[in-house]
């Protein structure tokens, strides 16, 4: 089990702190969960003229297929929702944010 933070910039600054466990091992493949933590820096951000402050939390879980000997990534499924609002002009708009990613990798020999 390990921990990593993180900073994911983008039209939004995300501050992710992640929990990584090793599930399994099974015919030289690891399997790594992982969980995460999810919070915006509320960094002032200018959209469509005007600026906006995002202030954004959520979670995001992810599954890790990686070949043990050599470290490659093999496939993986990360799932990740954020919700929250945008601060403009003194009113708040909702905001929700979901964001599924597969990753399938393939061996060439």
């Amino acid at each position: 089990k390990w921990k990593i933070n993180s900073i994911q910039n983008g039209d939004f600054n995300l501050n992710v702190k992640s929990t990584f466990h090793l599930d399994d091992i099974n015919s030289e493949v690891a399997f790594v969960k992982s969980e995460s933590e999810i919070e915006g820096d509320r960094t002032p951000l200018a959209m469509m003229g005007y600026s906006v402050v995002p202030e954004l939390k959520g979670t995001q879980n992810a599954m890790y297929e990686i070949e043990a000997k050599t470290g490659m990534l093999l496939n993986s499924t990360i799932e990740s929702e954020v919700k929250g609002s945008l601060q403009l002009q003194g009113r708040q708009i909702p905001i929700n944010i979901k964001v599924k990613v597969m990753i399938k990798g393939k061996r060439i020999r």
